[in-house]
């Protein structure tokens, strides 16, 4: 939960509240004697650590106006983790984990996390240069595009069936006068974009060296582009790009590890599948 939305349930009040003040207070007192210095409240055998506790106040008095907080606040938040406790209890039992889309995804996304939050960040600067130079293409730059260009405007006679003869045409690419051309030499995707728009601009990425597209209808007209040469981008020194190095074996290595928790995982439990997927 968010510190905003935890901060909104220790906020919000319902007939919730009410019942378990009264259940708690049945089990306050002695029991509590029991409890470690970590712990705020057991509920069906489940622990409330004072972490979580502690988080709920913080979460609480940043919500109030002067970070402070009230009398009542303290016992009001650990009434309110023990609601949600029950709660989550409850969700148990109707099988949620299991059935709800939401949840199941919510689950799997914070053990994705957790499993890469366990990966050791203590990579060698020899690992790092052995990725960056066994896969260069990780980091390198987006590929570059020379383009010939034709614009055929609206406001001209036949613009869209002349755009449409000259992408079926091998010859030199003519469009109308006054169109502004785009600048000579390989062009970034972003160029592209600015210039012809995101259509066009995907359009051109997506052809063959040496094959014609278009026509794609922009603002005013149509592009009509032919790709002349694709460039690979450029792998900047190592030194520029480490901390990417950095986060990408990390990346692989959180890959790794939860592939290795699922094959475990595979092997300790008992799965059948259908013979027609």
């Amino acid at each position: 939960m968010t510190p905003d939305r935890r901060g909104t349930w220790l906020l919000a009040a319902g007939a919730l509240s009410g019942v378990a003040l009264a259940a708690v207070s049945l089990v306050r007192g002695d029991a509590s004697e029991a409890l470690g210095d970590d712990v705020v409240a057991v509920v069906d055998g489940r622990a409330i650590p004072r972490e979580r506790y502690e988080r709920a106040l913080e979460a609480l008095a940043t919500d109030r106006r002067g970070g402070t907080l009230r009398p009542n606040d303290r016992r009001a938040v650990l009434d309110r983790l023990v609601d949600e406790e029950l709660l989550v209890s409850r969700a148990i039992e109707l099988g949620l984990p299991v059935t709800d889309p939401e949840v199941r995804a919510g689950l799997v996304e914070r053990v994705i996390d957790a499993v890469e939050a366990g990966v050791d960040d203590d990579a060698t600067e020899t690992e790092l240069r052995r990725l960056y130079d066994e896969e260069p293409w990780r980091f390198a730059g987006s590929p570059r595009l020379e383009v010939e260009h034709a614009f055929f405007s609206e406001d001209v006679p036949d613009a869209e069936a002349r755009a449409r003869a000259a992408a079926g045409s091998d010859g030199p690419l003519e469009g109308d006068e006054g169109a502004l051309p785009l600048p000579s030499g390989p062009l970034s995707m972003r160029t592209l974009t600015q210039r012809l728009g995101p259509t066009a601009a995907r359009g051109v990425s997506e052809l063959e060296v040496g094959a014609t597209g278009g026509p794609w209808r922009a603002r005013g007209g149509w592009h009509v582009a032919r790709l002349v040469a694709r460039r690979p981008g450029v792998t900047p020194p190592f030194e520029e790009v480490e901390p990417h190095v950095r986060a990408e074996l990390l990346r692989a290595r959180g890959e790794a590890a939860l592939r290795d928790l699922l094959a475990e995982r595979r092997r300790s439990s008992h799965v059948v599948l259908t013979s027609d997927p």
